[in-house]
């Protein structure tokens, strides 16, 4: 069984689903230019389809939902430190039918 890191560049809105094909685990997100991307292990020769909900959220901007069942990943500083972002994704990969 093959299994690689793949990167997915993530949209700087506050809620978004990303869609995998062969996902094993998410790893992390981390900064790449001025934008986010998350990185996870993959099998691409499994062809399933799972997605996870990521949520972004500035530093003093209301986080609009109960945070209960999400798992906060980190932390990043973008734009020369002119914007901090806390990401969150949903606790359970959920199976695309």
């Amino acid at each position: 069984m093959a299994r690689r890191v793949f990167k997915y560049p993530l949209e700087m809105i506050e809620s978004q689903e990303i869609e995998f094909t062969g996902i094993v685990d998410i790893l992390s997100v981390a900064v790449q230019g001025d934008g986010l991307v998350l990185y996870a292990i993959v099998n691409p020769d499994d062809k399933r389809k799972a997605k996870v909900e990521v949520l972004i959220r500035g530093t003093g901007h209301d986080l609009g939902q109960d945070m209960t069942g999400y798992v906060f990943m980190d932390t990043h500083i973008t734009h020369r430190g002119a914007l901090v972002w806390h990401v969150w994704r949903s606790g359970e990969v959920a199976a695309v039918e």
